[in-house]
């Protein structure tokens, strides 16, 4: 392997591991990681989500602050626990409450009245 290719695989390494941080970092404030914080305790970070994942949700809890209307699905899907069980499942309500009492903002919801 040439040391060209070998200091560029380096510093691809590096780059992801430096954007998975930022994604980590980022996922801490997400709906989702407060429901695994909520159900799992100190072992929620095993139940991150992917880096894509997590720029996903940031932006629909952008469009919810903003006052966009969500399925059902979205909202259970997205701000749900993300680790499957499902004894950890969350209806689009009860997620709606507890999005509300730490942003004070509602989650409008479609088809469900405010």
């Amino acid at each position: 392997m040439s040391a060209a290719l070998k200091s560029m695989l380096i510093e691809l390494g590096h780059q992801f591991v430096e954007e998975s941080n930022k994604a980590l970092d980022l996922s801490t404030w997400l709906p989702s990681y407060e429901a695994a914080k909520e159900y799992h305790g100190d072992y929620a970070f095993e139940f991150i989500r992917t880096p894509a994942d997590i720029m996903v949700e940031a932006s629909i809890v952008f469009s919810v602050l903003q006052g966009y209307i969500h399925t059902r699905h979205e909202i259970e899907e997205w701000f749900s626990c993300p680790c499957g069980e499902p004894e950890h499942f969350e209806t689009a309500e009860g997620i709606a409450k507890r999005f509300q009492a730490k942003w004070h903002r509602p989650i409008k919801i479609q088809g469900v009245d405010q």
